[in-house]
């Protein structure tokens, strides 16, 4: 504490901060960006030097840590399962579980990427890199590590829900009759997602929805469109989920 004071008072009375030049320079740099490059607008100059730093909230933080304690238990839970009901013992379900399971390796690859991204855009913000500007992000709407998490975690809960519903479901034989059903299942979580990233309400960060839809379609449509930093480095991610697309 005492050494957070000594430097504190130690900027307090350095030249950068007591100098009249120093004031007056940085003055005339606010009055020249404000009418040249506000149209005299001081208050929207202001934000531009002295942006607001964005808070985080709380429920991001409480969100991400439910949804990944629902993950964990979910996978322990499907474990216990798996073991309890000997299901890999049994030829006929041992085939089941070799058939359908990676049907949801898709999700499973999808979730882990999406937690590899968040680690960047953490150690991105804690070694200041300027991704937002980099990436192109519209101010103020980048996605932060948290955010990421969350809907990583919530796909991980959403998709392990999937998966213990369609086990249940085949394994209780008063559902047998809804086989087909039963098979249907990551169809529709499939479909659920597609529908969630394609919806035009301003739920669930629409703004870094449909700019990841903008970056796809300059992806697929590249010979007719100008590639840039975004669109090549979405490109180069889809190149490394070849695994997950092929399932």
């Amino acid at each position: 504490m005492l050494q957070k004071c000594t430097w504190k008072c130690m900027v307090d009375c350095s030249y950068l901060t007591s100098s009249d030049e120093v004031q007056q320079l940085m003055q005339r740099v606010e009055s020249t960006l404000i009418e040249h490059f506000c149209n005299s607008n001081r208050s929207k100059g202001m934000k531009l030097l002295r942006p607001k730093v964005k808070k985080e909230r709380h429920r991001i933080t409480f969100s991400t840590g439910f949804f990944f304690g629902c993950a964990i238990f979910l996978i322990v839970a499907l474990v216990l399962i798996i073991h309890a009901r000997n299901i890999l013992g049994t030829p006929g379900q041992r085939t089941y579980m070799e058939t359908m399971f990676p049907l949801y390796r898709f999700f499973g690859f999808v979730v882990l990427h999406t937690i590899m991204y968040a680690a960047n855009i953490y150690f991105w913000r804690r070694y200041r890199v300027n991704y937002s500007f980099i990436f192109g992000f519209k101010k103020g709407t980048e996605l932060g590590y948290r955010h990421v998490l969350l809907l990583s975690f919530g796909l991980g809960t959403l998709s392990l829900c999937a998966v213990l519903l369609n086990l249940d479901m085949e394994m209780d034989s008063q559902t047998k009759d809804y086989r087909r059903f039963t098979e249907l299942i990551p169809l529709f979580l499939l479909v659920l997602v597609i529908a969630i990233t394609l919806c035009p309400f301003n739920i669930l960060y629409r703004s870094s929805r449909f700019f990841f839809l903008a970056v796809l379609f300059r992806c697929i449509a590249a010979p007719f469109y100008t590639v840039n930093l975004p669109d090549f480095f979405l490109a180069d991610q889809l190149t490394s989920q070849v695994q997950a697309l092929r399932s």
